[in-house]
């Protein structure tokens, strides 16, 4: 990402744009850092891609590593393979939305099967509804209902019925996963979405927060795409550092609230029309009382741990507890600030990713009138993918 940075984009942007100061660009474009850095850098160089190494590339699909598709399974429930499921005529398609608003359907989500589901069918929700729902923490948050529920009536819907045909009417998703996502780069390049660099947790669904109301006349919106199902080997891949990572993902999930929903806060637009929108499951985590709501979690969570007085859970609820106030203290007191900081911190990026785009706007026009300087760095760019192979 350094010799991107040095060798093509600084470069050109003082050829293109009449000034050298990149630091906004530097300070989002790259890997380094919090998931959502690393996010948004993966989308973006699809964009890259099509611009200085192969124009013919229209989109980008991410999976993970412990993500399969079964073709077996695809063909046989769903009637097409993995590859023809990106072929419907709905990715990029233009539509409104339930309230009549203009929308973009240039990003496309399916849904993920637990590896140890697949002999219930592909359509098996990988988080089932929870029944009961517990006491204790569960009475402060409870996150588990609306992600069950969304799962269900998000990521398990068919286009089967006369309100729901995949023709004349689509669901729009909210609830998306870090694999099984694809975008049109043409979409990319118009709205320019973007994960903050300050999100660690549930990147996936920030990507599009930033975005949602930017445009006047259309804004960008995920496609449901049923059928668009992989195989979750997550248990079978990394079953160990699942169970050694609990700890951290809690504690994640607590820094997930207030980042959450100070960055709803933080962006351009009513606070409730955003929650509107990410609700059920991904609005959720944006609080209008996130300290009290992390501070309830936290206390109750701790008290079911110790009430069982075990020497072992003892020590976890320790460790938790020790953890919890390295990583959140210092959050909190950041978050706690007048105005809000995520405000210029959101400004600052996306300055950084504007910049970004507008750059490869200007090397596409560029290469297209034969621009020797754009020519060269086209070639440096290559010569970096070619030197970056495994």
């Amino acid at each position: 990402t350094e010799r991107i940075l040095t060798e093509v984009l600084l470069p050109a942007m003082e050829e293109y744009m009449g000034f050298s100061n990149g630091d906004a660009l530097s300070e989002v474009f790259g890997v380094d850092g919090e998931y959502g850095r690393h996010y948004s850098f993966l989308k973006a160089m699809s964009a890259f891609w099509q611009v200085l190494i192969d124009p013919n590339v229209k989109g980008s699909f991410k999976l993970d590593l412990d993500q399969v598709f079964d073709q077996e399974a695809l063909v046989k429930e769903t009637g097409s393979s993995a590859l023809e499921h990106f072929t419907t005529p709905l990715w990029g398609a233009k539509g409104e939305d339930v309230d009549g608003n203009p929308v973009d359907l240039g990003l496309m989500a399916g849904a993920l099967l637990n590896a140890e589901d697949a002999s219930k069918g592909l359509f098996t929700p990988d988080v089932p509804i929870p029944n009961p729902i517990p006491q204790g923490e569960a009475l402060a948050f409870f996150s588990a209902l609306p992600m069950g529920i969304s799962t269900r009536a998000e990521m398990m819907a068919r286009y089967d019925t006369i309100a729901l045909d995949g023709i004349h009417h689509c669901l729009q998703r909210v609830h998306v996963t870090g694999g099984t996502t694809a975008a049109l780069i043409e979409s990319i390049r118009r709205y320019r979405p973007f994960t903050p660099t300050f999100i660690g947790r549930a990147e996936d669904q920030a990507y599009l927060m930033g975005s949602l109301f930017s445009n006047h006349d259309e804004n960008l919106r995920y496609l449901h795409k049923p059928g668009l199902i992989m195989r979750h080997d997550k248990a079978v891949f990394a079953g160990e550092a699942i169970e050694g990572a609990k700890l951290g993902k809690y504690i994640g999930d607590l820094v997930r609230i207030l980042f959450f929903s100070n960055y709803v806060r933080a962006l351009p637009w009513p606070s409730n029309e955003i929650k509107k929108m990410m609700d059920p499951f991904t609005g959720c985590f944006a609080s209008r009382i996130p300290f009290t709501i992390v501070y309830l979690r936290l206390s109750f969570h701790l008290l079911e741990i110790f009430a069982h007085d075990d020497e072992p859970q003892n020590m976890e609820g320790l460790q938790l507890l020790k953890q919890g106030v390295e990583r959140l203290e210092g959050i909190i007191r950041e978050l706690n600030r007048k105005p809000n900081p995520l405000i210029e911190k959101y400004r600052r990026e996306k300055e950084g990713w504007d910049l970004f785009y507008d750059l490869l706007d200007h090397l596409e026009e560029a290469l297209a009138k034969g621009d020797a300087f754009a020519l060269n760095l086209r070639d440096r760019a290559l010569k970096v993918v070619k030197e970056s192979h495994v």
